[in-house]
């Protein structure tokens, strides 16, 4: 239980919290009634951002309100929220802009680049300090990205564009600066800011048939922006993910050979035209998805009808790629394939052959047996015991290694 108290707080309380490296989450009465939470995080060298916001509904409210340099035991461009619940805040530290969180974390982020360079501040952490230098990493391939999107569309690669976004908006939230794992209702406006910026940029290369330069500097960070990410979500089992970066960083390399071997890291690489490292594997280990409000198990490759139990449908998904399945037939397609669902429900009408559809398919890690999954669904359990399990389809993939891709 959070430590509530009467405001205003002592600026010596303030400090001797801020310095600790407990820091500060605390909830403070103010003199109208209501409660403030306050609560700061280390996210610069030496440097603490303070958050605050009400206490029933932080998540809702809460604000950048300032930052304390726990070197120079200074506050900086502390807002008047702030201000109005803590003593000895003087004139010099007070914020005088526009009072939003965007104008009073940009200022502390041009002060912290400051003292890095001119004092040498540093995380106490090294773990910390080195995570900050991989996120830059992420950071600067974003940027690229922007322009390499540019470079697809002048071509006429409409997929590969759209791909090209698809991670970059994954990438931008996975690498997001770290001011808005509390701050998270500002991320919106950054996110909205960053996929105009992607979509301006292509929409005049498809006009003009002419993209920004792209040289071999801007495919180093793609390339090294995609390998970090490769890392990260490889921690994270997200093989999919893994895919994407394999595929733009195999585009890249291909218009800059000399920049291949950039793109190596503690991961497996994927090259696979299209991603099978999903699926059911045998009746013990079902892969779980929804399709159309209905619960069905997934499949990389399509079922033989012997594999199909009495009573229950296979279907097949065609799309971009499995995070953009758009059409369900009851045929195997002779392109587009994604993957396969079968159901106990009929989810085609008996006089259509296939059915359009937008975000209505996913599906989850893990598995089940087909008795969970049936007693989950409250569903009756077919008898599979004379219904031979096919192994699916698996696509071998290489370790990634110093220039592997080359």
């Amino acid at each position: 239980m959070r430590e509530t108290v009467q405001s205003p707080v002592s600026r010596k309380t303030l400090c001797a919290r801020l310095e600790d490296q407990r820091g500060i989450f605390m909830d403070i009465q103010t003199n109208d009634g209501s409660v403030l939470t306050l609560y700061d995080d280390t996210l610069f060298p030496e440097i603490s951002v303070l958050f605050v916001g009400d206490a029933g509904k932080f998540n809702d409210t809460v604000e950048v309100c300032g930052m304390y340099d726990k070197k120079a035991h200074e506050f900086r461009f502390v807002s008047d929220r702030l201000a109005s619940i803590a003593d000895g805040i003087s004139d010099m530290e007070r914020w005088t802009g526009p009072h939003t969180s965007e104008d009073v974390y940009a200022r502390i982020s041009s002060y912290a680049k400051e003292t890095v360079l001119a004092k040498g501040y540093r995380f106490e952490s090294e773990m910390r300090e080195q995570f900050a230098a991989v996120r830059q990493d992420a950071r600067s391939a974003l940027s690229a990205m922007i322009d390499y999107a540019a470079v697809l569309a002048a071509r006429g690669e409409a997929d590969a564009v759209l791909d090209t976004r698809d991670l970059a908006r994954e990438m931008s939230r996975f690498w997001r600066d770290p001011v808005y794992d509390t701050y998270e209702r500002g991320y919106e406006k950054v996110e909205r800011q960053y996929l105009e910026q992607f979509d301006q940029a292509v929409s005049a290369a498809m006009r003009s048939g002419q993209a920004p330069a792209f040289g071999s500097g801007k495919a180093y960070s793609v390339l090294r922006g995609l390998a970090v990410h490769a890392e990260e979500v490889t921690q994270n089992e997200d093989a999919f993910s893994v895919w994407e970066c394999c595929r733009l960083a195999r585009r890249v390399a291909g218009d800059h050979p000399d920049q291949c071997e950039v793109f190596n890291g503690d991961f497996t690489a994927d090259y696979s035209e299209r991603f099978t490292k999903f699926g059911s594997q045998d009746w013990e280990h079902l892969q779980e998805g929804w399709m159309l409000g209905k619960y069905v198990l997934v499949f990389n490759s399509p079922l033989p009808d012997g594999q199909i139990p009495e009573g229950w449908h296979s279907y097949h998904l065609t799309g971009r790629n499995l995070s953009h399945v758009d059409r369900l037939l009851k045929a195997v397609p002779e392109k587009d394939y994604v993957g396969t669902v079968l159901s106990p429900h009929v989810l085609i009408r008996a006089s259509y052959q296939s059915r359009q559809f937008q975000n209505h398919f996913g599906w989850y890690g893990g598995c089940v047996s087909l008795a969970e999954f049936c007693e989950k669904n409250h569903l009756p359990q077919p008898d599979v015991s004379g219904v031979a399990f096919g192994q699916q389809e698996q696509t071998a993939a290489p370790q990634m290694t110093m220039g592997g891709m080359c």
